[in-house]
């Protein structure tokens, strides 16, 4: 069975403040003895974590260690087998934790989307064995996003986007077309600053 997720406590579950130099806050969030099975299957096991306001935790475990049943658990989209739930203080039942809560808070309503002319614009651009006619275009305030399986060639057509690999196609940066050489340098004038996976 793998192991169930990792969390990290700042100190331990109810206990206040006191040499080790932490300020007396009680958990804004606090769950304790969490389990969960399906049928004779436990997914999770006995996790425990608090967070106080302006934490930030990262839950990390093996695919199959109980990390989205922990959140599902803790958002009240799944019921626990064992453990329980604090809220403020106050013992919840996970569906509680989602009942009264403004949904524009949890959904606030997006800026209208980005117009005018593209700041980045990609044409009919191949990397020769990793890449064939890829084309987009970015504008000010949008944020471009490329995922895909190792190997799906992601990486080196952004590789020969920022001219570090051979490529073919069209580029313009704010109107203007750039060769390879330009390409470099366009990284100075903020073509990107980061690496493709960044």
């Amino acid at each position: 069975m793998p192991r169930s997720p990792e969390t990290s406590l700042s100190q331990p579950i109810g206990e206040k403040a006191g040499s080790n130099g932490y300020a007396e806050v009680e958990p804004v969030l606090e769950a304790v003895g969490l389990s969960r099975s399906f049928g004779p299957i436990e997914v999770l096991s006995d996790v425990s974590i608090a967070a106080r306001a302006g934490e930030v935790h990262a839950i990390i475990g093996e695919n199959g260690a109980g990390k989205s049943a922990l959140m599902k658990i803790i958002g009240g989209h799944l019921a626990r087998s064992r453990g329980w739930l604090k809220l403020d203080g106050s013992r919840v039942e996970p569906a509680c934790l989602m009942a009264g809560r403004d949904l524009l808070a949890l959904y606030p309503v997006r800026p209208p989307a980005p117009t005018g002319a593209a700041a980045l614009e990609v044409s009919h651009f191949t990397v020769p064995g990793y890449a064939k006619d890829a084309s987009f275009s970015v504008r000010p305030g949008e944020i471009l996003g490329s995922s895909g399986l190792v190997g799906a060639g992601h990486t080196e057509l952004f590789e020969a986007l920022f001219g570090l690999r051979k490529g073919s196609g069209e580029i313009r940066l704010d109107g203007a077309a750039l060769g390879r050489r330009s390409r470099r340098h366009a990284r100075r004038r903020s073509l990107s600053d980061r690496g493709p996976d960044e």
